[in-house]
């Protein structure tokens, strides 16, 4: 339901001039979308678990969704915008006239780069600043972060690489730069729910 009614808001409602809401205020519909997409994909990372446990009666950490929308404004919604528009910016889809390669070897090449300068930029950058957001959150001390960074980064960074290369194809290829931070955070609820689990996984000392 609330990816149905997301999809809906951004690929549909329009303001009185006309534009869609999203294209005249990308930052603020990125950023409570991004909160909304975490929301659910940490709320998947609590019950799954518990289900999988055979427990009925299943407590939401309220204060835990709370702490995992301010990840998602962040990580979800500002970041992507700005990472997918520096990405367009730098290296765009069209190849030049005075190219001398063929055609679509020059865009099949840069499609590759996007892709390994995704995982390799824009990976890292979301799971590094939301395991550290998941720590200052929860007043984690400085060993429990280096630790959770010890234990878990390296895993969760190879999931990235295994997970998100087939999605940006598309992401770089075929959608429009205004759609791309809500494809991705679709994209990414699953994701969200195993890096909220990567990053809640590491028990105090």
């Amino acid at each position: 339901a609330l990816t149905v009614a997301d999809v809906s808001v951004v690929s549909f409602l329009r303001i009185g001039s006309g534009d869609l809401i999203v294209e005249a205020f990308p930052i603020i519909v990125n950023a409570i979308q991004g909160a909304f997409l975490v929301i659910a994909g940490d709320l998947v990372s609590q019950m799954f678990p518990k289900s999988l446990e055979g427990k009925k009666v299943m407590k939401v950490d309220v204060i835990r969704l709370l702490k995992a929308s301010l990840v998602g404004v962040i990580n979800v919604g500002i970041w992507p915008y700005y990472w997918y528009l520096m990405v367009d910016t730098f290296l765009p889809n069209q190849a030049p006239l005075d190219t001398r390669m063929p055609i679509w070897l020059f865009e099949w090449g840069l499609l590759g780069l996007k892709i390994v300068l995704d995982s390799i930029f824009n990976g890292v950058f979301s799971i590094v600043s939301s395991f550290s957001l998941w720590s200052l959150m929860d007043g984690d001390t400085y060993d429990n972060w280096k630790r959770k960074f010890t234990e878990q980064f390296m895993e969760t960074w190879m999931m990235d690489w295994k997970t998100w290369p087939m999605y940006n194809v598309l992401c770089f290829s075929i959608i429009p730069l205004r759609l791309r931070p809500m494809t991705s955070g679709i994209a990414s609820m699953i994701w969200n729910a195993y890096v909220s689990h990567q990053s809640q996984s590491v028990a105090k000392t």
